[in-house]
């Protein structure tokens, strides 16, 4: 499948069915801007290699190598090796809201802060055993295809889990839905709130409490998670948006001013938001 027919077919084929197997992907859409994603993909790295700038940062897909790319993040492909061949099982985005109980949604932090990691040649060929049989049931025509094709990601997903734990400290063994909620929740709420405070209240917990099951959860406290959704929406807005001045994108995230927004960036970037918005030359 080309870079074309990919562009082409990917969001037709995606939102018609609802969740589908993509095979032999030899590269991912090359946008003129960043792209803020909006379904689910999991991605298989079979061949080759791939530079992905995901979240504003980049980063080069191995072969045997497995991806999350979760709504709402930033994703541009850069450039792809000769050989370079994937396999992509994607979700619309109605279709991921209707599995909000679904192993996918588990630990999906720290898969969306670390969202790559490698399997063994014997992982790998388990993991195609099972798309295989995915595929079996897309292509069936039964009437209750999907409903099988969710058991088989499942069963997919605890499995990429259990791979993941092997190497991966900061994996949950026990994920709670106190994770999940945080999660819902930052996304809901991040351009007003950064108190974590507020996203303790919406579980019902005491800020310490709350805070030490996010960590125990994710590796990092809610503080983190906050900050690194305020600041990925910041890098998106200078990046991609040049007709919002400073002080618009502070108050488009409820900064009380164009000062406390700028120390706030600077902070966790180590530059100005006008600093970052000039560095970004590659895009020119």
């Amino acid at each position: 499948m080309t870079i074309k027919k990919t562009i082409r077919d990917f969001s037709d084929r995606i939102n018609e069915r609802g969740v589908t197997i993509i095979d032999n992907i030899t590269g991912l859409p090359h946008y003129e801007e960043p792209h803020k994603t909006t379904g689910f993909v999991l991605c298989i790295n079979n061949k080759g290699t791939l530079d992905v700038d995901y979240d504003l940062r980049i980063r080069t897909v191995h072969p045997r190598q497995v991806g999350f790319v979760y709504p709402h993040h930033i994703i541009s492909a850069q450039k792809s090796s000769p050989d370079y061949n994937s396999t992509l099982i994607a979700l619309s985005a109605p279709f991921l809201d209707e599995l909000s109980g679904h192993p996918i949604y588990r630990n999906r932090l720290v898969f969306e802060t670390d969202p790559t990691f490698d399997l063994t040649e014997e992982q790998y060929n388990q993991v195609h055993r099972i798309i295989d049989a995915m595929r079996i049931i897309e292509n069936s025509g039964m009437p209750t295809w999907r409903v099988f094709m969710v058991e088989m990601l499942y069963a997919l997903v605890q499995l990429l889990q259990y791979f993941y734990l092997q190497t991966n400290s900061n994996f949950s063994k026990r994920p709670t839905r106190k994770t999940d909620k945080f999660r819902d929740a930052l996304f809901k709420h991040f351009r007003t709130q950064r108190n974590v405070s507020f996203y303790a209240e919406q579980l019902c917990l005491s800020d310490k409490h709350f805070s030490a099951v996010i960590k125990n959860e994710t590796g990092h406290s809610p503080g983190y998670w906050i900050r690194k959704r305020v600041i990925a929406e910041a890098k998106l807005l200078l990046r991609t948006n040049p007709d919002l001045n400073i002080q618009d994108i502070s108050n488009e995230l409820n900064f009380e001013d164009h000062a406390t927004f700028s120390r706030f960036f600077k902070r966790e970037t180590g530059m100005t938001p006008s600093a970052y918005r000039h560095s970004l030359t590659h895009w020119d």
